[in-house]
């Protein structure tokens, strides 16, 4: 499966500008694939997101036809600085794979090696055995062809603040560079309530936002800062 890359742009943010020595994808369905966007984007060693649909045998599935295929996220990250653990980790945590779906929204994890079939096998099974009650449903299936959804799904959250938007319009007038954009990635998951403004502050400067975009996108994790903690 192709991995990804971003295109020279002499106003590519900082944190985009950095080329890993090695990259593996990984993908995962964990419900619908906007929260899983943002969910992935926000961890360390996350290089970039899509959303999309795989897992099924139908051509050409989009989001109002979707066929056989489930809505999932395919990342590619830098295994230097996150392991294929620490993403099954993220994946497990973070939805209730005991709950049965209708098949656009059901649990499954492609994996695109050896190494990472046997994690899969390895960690559900001693999560059924350890953790969870019920049946566990989530399905271990070989990564196969995966079809990028339509533009507007992609980067959800973030596409929602057209004044933050803007500054990726002009550092990213390709809609696939943006997509590849970890910059994009990370701003998505802050506004989807993920990640604190201490980790924030560390960063911002890194993915080349004008003032006003800087400032709204602080207001935004101080406003879900401030929501948790009510």
């Amino acid at each position: 499966m192709k991995i990804y890359e971003l295109t020279n742009s002499p106003s590519m943010p900082p944190i985009d500008l950095p080329t890993p020595s090695k990259k593996k994808n990984a993908s995962f369905s964990m419900g619908c694939f906007w929260d899983s966007d943002a969910r992935f984007g926000i961890k360390a060693g996350i290089i970039s997101t899509r959303v999309g649909y795989t897992g099924g045998t139908s051509l050409n599935p989009a989001y109002h036809d979707i066929g056989d295929h489930i809505e999932s996220v395919l990342l590619v990250y830098d295994p230097e600085i996150v392991t294929y653990q620490e993403l099954l980790t993220t994946f497990w945590k973070g939805h209730n794979p005991t709950i049965p779906q209708e098949r656009q929204y059901s649990s499954a994890i492609y994996f695109h090696d050896e190494d990472q079939r046997q994690l899969a096998f390895e960690t559900k099974k001693r999560l059924q055995d350890d953790t969870f009650q019920g049946q566990i449903h989530t399905e271990l299936i070989t990564a196969g062809q995966f079809f990028t959804a339509e533009s507007h799904h992609q980067k959800y959250y973030l596409k929602r603040y057209p004044d933050i938007m803007l500054d990726f319009s002009i550092m990213y007038p390709s809609d696939k560079d943006f997509i590849n954009s970890t910059a994009a990635a990370r701003i998505n998951s802050y506004i989807g309530g993920f990640g604190s403004y201490r980790t924030l502050q560390y960063e911002i400067d890194s993915f080349g936002l004008s003032p006003t975009a800087m400032q709204k996108l602080i207001e935004i994790v101080r406003d879900w800062e401030t929501q948790k903690a009510a």
